[in-house]
């Protein structure tokens, strides 16, 4: 694969989660009626293109690459970007203003909205990142497979809800991390036994008046 084909397949991830972003900060709908319906546009889009066909012909050395096993069946590469993503979005996350700016809409909308968060522009944030992380996958999937085609990823989000699920992400929104819960209790753990930070937001029932606090989880 050549320098500009990945970064054509980032740029093409990237845009379809703008794309999605857009048109649910746009009509106020909700987020999984809008994804599920664009991951079936986008698809019959890619099978359209394809002709229904496979599409291989990347150069050996990259498949090589990127199946470069230090153990049987192991391979490093997709391992190491696992890794480099989920440190990079753990620390988004905990350490940024904008990590803890995605927790509060997912929390409650309204009350960051009320709190002065443009939720607008967070989630259209959001959904770009996603799209960006897309693209990733979809690179190292070309390279690990040697090939790529319109059904490729199938089923696959269920997988992706199933896993998230499992490691403590709430479908309501407002809670999770992108590191594993038993990665953090340890280093938390000497730290005096004290959590992580949390930005808490408590509105006054019947009144459009919201305070927001920085707490930590005692476990």
């Amino acid at each position: 694969m050549r320098g500009r084909h990945g970064l054509v397949t980032l740029g093409v991830g990237t845009l379809l989660g703008f794309v999605n972003g857009a048109v649910i900060t746009a009509f106020n709908v909700h987020p999984f009626i809008i994804t599920l319906g664009t991951m079936a546009v986008y698809r019959g889009i890619a099978f359209v293109q394809t002709g229904g066909q496979s599409i291989g012909g990347f150069p050996a050395s990259f498949r090589q690459f990127v199946r470069w096993e230090i153990l049987p069946d192991l391979s490093l590469v997709p391992l190491i970007v696992m890794t480099i993503v989920a440190i990079i979005g753990g620390t988004i996350l905990s350490q940024t203003v904008i990590g803890r700016q995605f927790y509060a809409v997912g929390g409650s909308e309204i009350a960051a909205r009320n709190s002065g968060i443009r939720v607008g522009r967070v989630k259209l944030l959001a959904y770009t990142i996603s799209g960006l992380a897309t693209g990733v996958a979809a690179v190292v999937s070309l390279g690990y497979y040697g090939a790529g085609s319109s059904g490729d990823g199938q089923g696959y989000e269920l997988n992706a809800i199933a896993a998230a699920v499992v490691g403590g992400i709430s479908l309501v929104g407002g809670k999770g991390t992108a590191l594993p819960d038993r990665l953090r209790r340890p280093a938390e753990a000497t730290s005096g036994g004290q959590g992580p930070k949390t930005f808490t937001i408590n509105c006054a029932p019947g009144h459009f008046v919201c305070t927001g606090s920085w707490l930590r989880d005692s476990f």
